[in-house]
């Protein structure tokens, strides 16, 4: 790995990682849309709520969920219903997810909150989406950061942007606030602490990493493995900073636990519950029944498949699988990633639901984004020595970039609905004459992209009354 920069080294490494930022969040707003159903809606109120109640419940939100919903035909809470997003425990409106995005989203909230400009359903969304872009534009500067132990600067912007437009990031993390882009944040600053760690022994980056890996599974629970490998992979490299790595995370989780007892009554929170909801309830699944599938078909699935698999919507993350493959030899860091990456695989893969309902495309990978990206740097040596390499990287790259390109301006394109919902025919998700992607490919192509629901994050105007 490379060394770390001096000071003012260190003056220009911060000059290209706000470059990244700022680069990224201008293009993840580009489309002056917010890409989230009411799966997004939670974390959303609840980021307000805690700025202007400093509660977490969504009480005074009930007149709210009457306002139509995204979809105008029906309300917000007709949509919140029937995915049990939000639901009564012990007598106050809570969120059923993690409370992770919202906490990590709520600074964004408090200027627009000063100022009382959140009235409306519309209002919360645009500034949910300014939060999602700014996370997930964070989140790409800490993987430069990350990328210059491997790789020189350029080649780490030209990487991170590569991640952050390439991927998943783009179209389902920066579009709304999903669990995934506060989870990636949290996920990316623990691996630049741990890489700092081990190149030189400090409390200061133990503790950081540990409350980072904490914070991440509050965000979203289905991180626990890959927290644990990041911090297993720190406990093996500074043995002597244990009480650091494990006490601030610990108390986070205790914390975390403490408020799914006072909220659910149960230290598991209210994600079990949604397999009750209208919108799974006929599949008769619990949390660990829904863990059954074929795992051949399952990893087939969560790769390949046409309308969901990682390899067709970032066929660039493939080199990443390769590349942290070949590191793992020689970098222990490669070889925990890796773990990282089978263990996702994996769980997905015996995933009855794999596909992960209504988005576009594979959101259930999205935090895989950063062990891949990585796993391109650490044989970024090889790839440039040939040709054919790096040209296919290339490629690769121009493919995955027009992909999350064509999700971000037209999503949702009809693909879902038309000619069945997919969740109740998700044989469809295997159409090879019917793809996501082609089919919005086209609707771009016919109709150009879909009309902005709001201005550059300003109201848009309203019907003056007669």
């Amino acid at each position: 790995m490379r060394s770390t920069p001096s000071a003012s080294g260190s003056q220009h490494v911060a000059r290209w990682f706000w470059s990244v930022v700022g680069v990224c969040f201008a293009v993840f707003s580009l489309n002056f849309r917010e890409l989230g159903l009411s799966d997004t809606v939670p974390a959303t109120l609840l980021a307000a709520s805690i700025v202007r109640d400093f509660d977490l419940s969504l009480d005074e939100f009930q007149p709210l969920l009457d306002e139509p919903a995204q979809d105008p035909r029906t309300t917000l809470r007709r949509q919140l219903d029937w995915t049990l997003a939000t639901r009564i425990e012990r007598g106050h409106l809570r969120s059923s997810y993690p409370i992770g995005a919202a906490i990590l989203a709520a600074p964004v909230f408090v200027i627009p909150a000063a100022l009382g400009s959140l009235h409306h359903l519309g209002d919360y969304r645009e500034v949910g989406k300014v939060a999602a872009s700014l996370i997930a534009a964070l989140s790409a500067g800490f993987v430069f950061l990350c990328l210059l132990r491997f790789v020189d600067r350029r080649t780490a912007a030209l990487l991170s942007i590569l991640y952050a437009l390439g991927t998943s990031v783009w179209t389902i993390a920066s579009q709304a606030l999903w669990q995934h882009g506060p989870a990636l944040l949290c996920l990316s600053v623990a691996t630049w602490a741990a890489l700092r760690l081990v190149e030189k022994d400090s409390a200061k980056d133990a503790a950081l990493l540990s409350a980072a890996l904490g914070m991440a599974i509050v965000c979203r629970p289905q991180n626990v493995p890959s927290s644990a490998l990041l911090g297993l992979f720190a406990l093996v490299s500074r043995p002597k900073r244990a009480a650091y790595l494990i006490l601030p995370a610990a108390v986070i989780g205790a914390l975390l636990v403490a408020y799914d007892v006072h909220a659910f009554g149960n230290a598991s929170g209210g994600y079990e519950a949604l397999y009750g909801a209208p919108a799974h309830a006929w599949r008769h699944l619990t949390a660990r029944s829904a863990l059954s599938m074929p795992l051949g078909e399952g990893l087939a699935s969560v790769l390949l498949s046409p309308s969901r698999g990682l390899f067709v919507y970032s066929p660039v993350l493939l080199a990443g699988v390769v590349g942290l493959a070949l590191a793992s030899v020689r970098l222990p860091l490669a070889r925990f990633l890796l773990a990282w990456v089978v263990v996702t695989f994996v769980f997905y893969g015996k995933n009855l639901i794999w596909w992960g309902g209504t988005s576009y495309g594979p959101r259930y990978m999205t935090e895989l984004s950063l062990p891949l990206v990585l796993g391109i740097a650490m044989i970024w040596d090889r790839i440039r020595r040939h040709r054919a390499a790096l040209v296919a990287l290339a490629a690769a790259s121009a493919f995955s970039v027009a992909v999350q390109f064509v999700g971000a301006f037209t999503w949702e394109c009809g693909w879902h609905t038309e000619p069945y919902w997919v969740d109740f025919r998700p044989d469809r998700l295997w159409d090879v004459h019917d793809p996501e992607i082609l089919r919005c490919a086209n609707v771009l192509v016919e109709k150009g992209a879909r009309a902005p629901e709001f201005g550059p994050f300003a109201r848009a105007p309203r019907p003056r009354p007669r």
